[in-house]
């Protein structure tokens, strides 16, 4: 699949700041320990669905923290694009919704932006006077829309009387690797949580021609596995050393995702994988506000281009994310799920000889799921 209805310029830019996101995202989630996995693209996408409709400093923090220039009309025929490269994909669904309380309604110019680029439903639900049947018909619609594999994005009482919108944005990816691993590799082997705490887990072993690199200044290897179509892919970046996974973490700027992939040239690789399992569930008030958009969450917000609010009554009281990963033999399964919550206070190359490689991720890794240089998802494998 191929993006032809933008400049190739402009999708390098929209991709650069997708990615610059994701790893401003993982610079403040590596601070809790533990296993990470989330979507930089579908928490963006529901940030700039809100700065739409966002004016003055406002409109001005959310784009910077998003890493977006604060040019609107230039961006959205470029979300339209990227959007519409995902359509009819076997591997891959996206929807955007935005569930409205049933007495407002919103500006139809913001309703008419969010639907024709960003690909937006609109649904009325009264929260008013039931706001936990409008929760669980939200639920259900991020449901639906993974899978099952997010069950309740919000849970009880999260959503009220005050509430007034809900933007939300689902993502669902079930892909099959290329070249599947043997079933027969299966084995029981140590994985290094760290270098004195090692747990036995289900590995998975395939030697086959792969896309790689070692880079011995920062001390790490990458490698890409592709799924079937050739659409999407994992990289996955493994320190060196056992205990590497800090060095390679203050690394990653200097890494460039987005931009590794031209460094990889094929080997033939003797690949061993754990079999993993990831959830994360986040609520990014906290770690938007340190990135630099506090004022949304504030009395201070003007969120007045969204719909007929007084300014300063509509303002961002929650932002949940929640992503899940299940990497097997056969490929990976992934979902994620970001909800808004808007409040007012008032209301082949078998014959061809490669140099060989040995791929041992037998400890704590860093991993990302692309769309040509679109990082769709992120993470690291720590612990067991």
């Amino acid at each position: 699949m191929a993006l032809a209805s933008t400049a190739e310029l402009g999708i390098h830019s929209l991709n650069s700041a997708i990615n610059d996101f994701s790893s401003s995202l993982y610079t403040e989630f590596r601070k809790n320990d533990g296993n990470i996995f989330y979507s930089p693209l579908s928490i963006q996408l529901v940030l700039f669905l809100t700065s739409i409709g966002a004016k003055g400093k406002t409109y001005e923090e959310i784009t910077n923290t998003i890493r977006l220039p604060p040019r609107k009309s230039e961006l959205l025929p470029l979300y339209k694009d990227l959007l519409s490269f995902y359509e009819g994909s076997e591997s891959f669904t996206l929807a955007t919704g935005m569930f409205v309380e049933n007495a407002i309604n919103l500006n139809a110019s913001y309703v008419e932006t969010a639907k024709n680029y960003l690909q937006s439903s609109v649904e009325k639900l009264n929260f008013q006077t039931d706001p936990n049947a409008g929760r669980s018909h939200i639920n259900d619609w991020f449901r639906s829309h993974t899978n099952g594999k997010i069950a309740e994005l919000f849970p009880e009482g999260s959503i009220n009387m005050d509430t007034r919108l809900v933007l939300g944005n689902a993502m669902y990816f079930h892909g099959t690797w290329t070249t599947k691993f043997p079933v027969n590799s299966s084995a029981e082997l140590p994985f290094y949580q760290t270098l004195t705490d090692k747990v036995n887990v289900t590995t998975m072993r395939l030697v086959h021609n792969l896309r790689y690199y070692k880079d011995a200044g920062l001390h790490f290897s990458a490698l890409a596995l592709p799924y079937q179509g050739y659409s999407f892919q994992m990289i996955i970046l493994l320190p060196d050393a056992k205990d590497g996974l800090a060095e390679l973490e203050s690394n990653l700027s200097k890494i460039q995702l987005h931009d590794l992939e031209k460094n990889m040239t094929f080997h033939n690789v003797d690949v061993t994988l754990p079999k993993f399992k990831i959830e994360q569930t986040s609520e990014l008030k906290a770690t938007l506000s340190k990135m630099g958009c506090p004022t949304m969450f504030s009395e201070n917000a003007d969120l007045t281009d969204i719909g007929p609010f007084k300014e300063s009554q509509l303002y961002v009281s929650s932002v949940v994310h929640k992503a899940n990963v299940d990497v097997t033999f056969e490929g990976t399964e992934a979902a994620a799920a970001t909800g808004l919550i808007a409040n007012t206070r008032s209301f082949h190359r078998k014959s061809i000889e490669f140099p060989k490689a040995v791929f041992l991720a037998d400890h704590p890794f860093i991993f990302v799921i692309t769309s040509g240089k679109t990082i769709m998802f992120m993470g690291r494998l720590k612990k067991f």
